[in-house]
This record gives C-alpha cells, structure tokens and sequence, in this order.
C-alpha cells in the first residue's frame, strides 16, 4: 500500500526538524500551508526552507493553493466560514490529491503545515480522510512522549485520530467539520477512526 507522512513545523529548529525527516527516511516534503511563512520560525518560510531542504538533498514542492484551508474560492465558503467538504470538491484540491498520489508511487513523501497536532490541522482533518479513500496509508510524525507518558494525560490514540479527553475545549465544536463536535468543556469525542488515516508515528 502506498504511503505518505505528514509532519508540522510547529517550533522546532532546523536541526530538530531534519532530524524527524532523516527518522523517517523522507525523500521530499509538500507544503501544504496556504500562507507558507512563519512570522516566528523563518527559517520554516517557503524561500529559505527550500534551500535548506535542497542541500540535504530533500525535494520541496509548495502545494498551499491546491490543498491549503484557506481558499480564494468563494464557493468554499458558508456564511463567512471555509467549509472543509467544499474545499475536497474544488478541481484545485483533487489536482493536488493527484499529485501527492503520483508522487508517494515514486518517494517518501511528508505532507507539512504549522500545527504540530495533527488533531489542530487540516492535514488531518482534510486531507488525510481523502488520501485514505484513496488507498493511501497515513502516518503522522509526531514529537510526543511515550505512550504511557500520554495515557496518563488521558491522551488516547485510535489509529492517527488523538482523543484529548482533558483539553477538548482548545478546539470549539462550531470551527470543526460537522462530523466532529464536543458537548461541554471536557467531554469525550466519539470515536472516528476514518478520520486521518493509520498510526501515529511517535518520536520522544
């Protein structure tokens, strides 16, 4: 089965970041940020990363206009607020699912954004269920302590989805896709396992 990984930046040094690619054996990585620049962590800005991706010999593609989540389009937009399963219909998004497709046959591909919570990212939320329809296997690179470390934060993993049963109010239900929703402050999610795909890969 086909594989592809994703990674966020989040504020990690260079150093610490390549680190996580080599772990994993990463051959090139695929911006999806819609804006890719970061006013606090620029050496993550789309110029310099590039270059500094290139010397390692790592590819770089940016592909932030196909499967960003913030959309020029205006159909991808209800009332005032970007709707997830338009942007999956948009022409631009299936090219980019395309491509990454096309590309994880031929390398070890790492889909990056910002957030380092797959969870709190539409790389998971978005894009990871529609690469799964596709047959693509889905592993998130994920600096976290171990898994009893995180158990006994309440923290429980189902396949790539993390179920933060204590902290649930960080994500209010109304900025979720419908299929998500929270009722009260630190209630348990259902279990969606379709949600981003495979396990979690975890690096302490």
């Amino acid at each position: 089965m086909p594989e592809l990984f994703t990674i966020g930046h989040s504020t990690h040094s260079w150093e610490k970041f390549l680190e996580l690619l080599r772990q994993h054996h990463i051959e090139a990585v695929a911006d999806v940020r819609s804006s890719p620049y970061s006013q606090f962590n620029p050496h993550f800005n789309r110029e310099p990363l590039q270059l500094a991706l290139r010397q390692q010999g790592i590819s770089y593609v940016f592909l932030g206009e196909e499967l960003g989540a913030r959309r020029s389009e205006p159909e991808c937009y209800v009332n005032g607020r970007v709707d997830y399963s338009l942007i999956a219909r948009t022409s631009s998004f299936v090219r980019g699912l395309d491509r990454l497709v096309q590309g994880a046959a031929k390398m070890r591909i790492a889909i990056m954004c910002a957030e380092k919570d797959p969870l709190d990212c539409h790389r998971c939320i978005l894009v990871s269920p529609r690469l799964k329809e596709r047959g693509i296997n889905v592993q998130h690179i994920h600096t976290t302590a171990p898994w009893k470390a995180r158990n006994r934060r309440n923290t429980v993993w189902r396949g790539c989805l993390i179920l933060r049963n204590a902290n649930c109010s960080a994500r209010p239900a109304k900025s979720l896709p419908r299929p998500i929703a929270f009722k009260g402050r630190k209630s348990r999610m259902k279990r969606m396992p379709w949600l981003c795909g495979n396990q979690v890969q975890q690096n302490a």
